[in-house]
């Protein structure tokens, strides 16, 4: 990143935002500075959580107007993120480890009926959106111009077949996939639809009556039946009898 053309990386940022936004903190100038920051950290020679990587290796590929246009972006998350933080407190009362859930409902009831409340988080929000929208996303597609053709990326994977689901952005308003189905045999242009009254439950290994054969969960019933540790008794993952002693409340055999 120090190495880097500012002109050319601000040039080239351009190219990876969606259409109709403009690059985030990727200035001529903006990117000046950042070089002078991290060149005057590097003096130092400590340089923390960075001191150990695979700097130089023939696997990483960006080149070092990429590098710097990341590590402004990676500057700039630092701030966003405490904006991050301030929105979960507006409601959790602190964050991390949020305090707005107690026993029988939640504590920022007032906060939800306040408009100046939800007029702060509305605010954040945007700021954060518009942050993903013009770094985070355009770094994906950064790294997916660098990286697409690895052998991770293009080679099949032992397993072919998996979940898909509405959540996974192409652009502001495209998905990878319009709905929530499955695909097969590593073909990821088309999927197919869940048929719901397949998915089916059993309890064998729960201390709760089971019943003869897996049953959809909106018509099996939940019955307990706890019995205790069986000393003798434990089952393992293939449903085999497993001779093991049982721990008493002591901690003892």
């Amino acid at each position: 990143a120090l190495k880097a053309d500012p002109k050319k990386a601000s040039e080239e940022a351009f190219k990876y935002v969606p259409k109709g936004y403009n690059p985030i903190a990727t200035g001529e100038d903006e990117l000046r500075e950042v070089q002078k920051r991290v060149a005057k950290f590097a003096e130092k020679g400590d340089l923390g959580p960075f001191k150990n990587g695979y700097w130089g290796h023939k696997t990483m590929k960006f080149t070092p107007e990429q590098n710097l246009i990341a590590l402004s972006h990676y500057l700039k998350t630092l701030e966003m993120q405490r904006i991050a933080a301030q929105m979960m407190a507006i409601f959790g009362g602190k964050n991390p480890h949020p305090q707005s859930l107690t026993v029988g409902g939640v504590t920022c009831v007032m906060d939800l009926k306040d408009p100046a409340r939800l007029g702060e988080y509305l605010t954040k929000f945007q700021e954060l959106a518009d942050y993903v929208n013009r770094a985070y996303y355009a770094d994906i597609v950064m790294a997916a111009s660098a990286y697409g053709k690895e052998p991770s990326v293009v080679q099949k994977t032992n397993l072919g077949n998996f979940l898909t689901y509405k959540t996974m952005q192409t652009g502001p308003n495209s998905w990878l996939f319009d709905a929530c189905g499955y695909i097969k045999n590593h073909d990821l242009t088309k999927f197919y639809e869940i048929d719901e009254s397949k998915i089916t439950e059993e309890a064998t290994h729960a201390w709760y009556k089971n019943l003869d054969t897996p049953t959809h969960p909106y018509d099996e019933t939940t019955e307990p039946e706890y019995t205790g540790y069986v000393d003798g008794e434990s089952v393992d993952g293939q449903g085999n009898i497993v001779k093991a002693k049982v721990v008493n409340e002591k901690g003892k055999y």
